[in-house]
């Protein structure tokens, strides 16, 4: 309950930052609370793992279907991220980004789905092992199953609109935008990031109903 609650409390807080700032220009930047738009440049990419492709930012995960009682969720695998410092550029100019404590709201951009199969090995001799578990990539995937894996990369390539939220810094003379409070970096719109906040105010609800609820039944346990 209080992990939800605190999710919706910082979803409310990106909101209402979001809301309250004018964009800013990449040359009119000044120091403080910045709004900016505009496309990632770089000279220095990292490579994605799964697909080599050239990035300033990639988070890649790997996740099987597991059966959890009534449910199925996607348990990690792998989870990892790898980022360099990049350039936002707009039509005034470019800034430099710090990416250090950012939280990106990267969307899917390479999504590999995987099968899993038993196959029968016998020897010349005759002789069956034991049934060898094999994932077989797929093109179409029309169902999970429980064991089924899936790759999924999450990417800042060169060029990729961004819109981002963050605090501007004076660095030996030039402005550089980083983490000093909230700090996010989205490939989603302005309009669509504002939306995808509005559940902030669900999970503050949820979050404080099952946290009066927890202590309902502790208070019960003393009586």
């Amino acid at each position: 309950g209080g992990f939800l609650a605190y999710q919706g409390y910082k979803q409310l807080c990106n909101e209402q930052q979001s809301q309250d700032l004018p964009t800013s220009t990449a040359r009119a930047a000044a120091t403080g609370e910045v709004e900016l738009k505009g496309t990632a440049q770089t000279t220095q990419p990292v490579t994605s793992p799964q697909t080599n492709t050239p990035c300033v930012y990639y988070r890649y995960t790997q996740l099987e279907l597991r059966s959890k009682g009534k449910r199925t969720v996607w348990e990690p695998l792998v989870d990892k991220d790898t980022f360099n410092d990049f350039f936002l550029e707009d039509e005034t100019g470019m800034i430099r980004v710090e990416l250090g404590t950012a939280e990106p709201h990267i969307q899917a951009t390479h999504i590999f789905a995987e099968k899993r199969k038993r196959v029968l090995i016998i020897f010349p001799v005759g002789k069956l092992l034991p049934p060898v578990e094999v994932f077989e990539p797929v093109n179409n995937m029309n169902g999970y199953s429980i064991g089924d894996r899936k790759r999924v990369e999450y990417l800042i390539t060169p060029g990729k609109q961004l819109y981002i939220l963050g605090t501007v810094q004076n660095k030996k003379g030039r402005a550089v935008a980083k983490g000093d409070g909230p700090f996010v970096i989205t490939d989603k719109t302005e309009e669509e990031f504002q939306q995808g906040n509005n559940k902030g105010r669900l999970f503050i609800a949820l979050g404080g109903l099952m946290i009066v609820i927890a202590l309902y039944f502790w208070v019960l346990m003393f009586l």
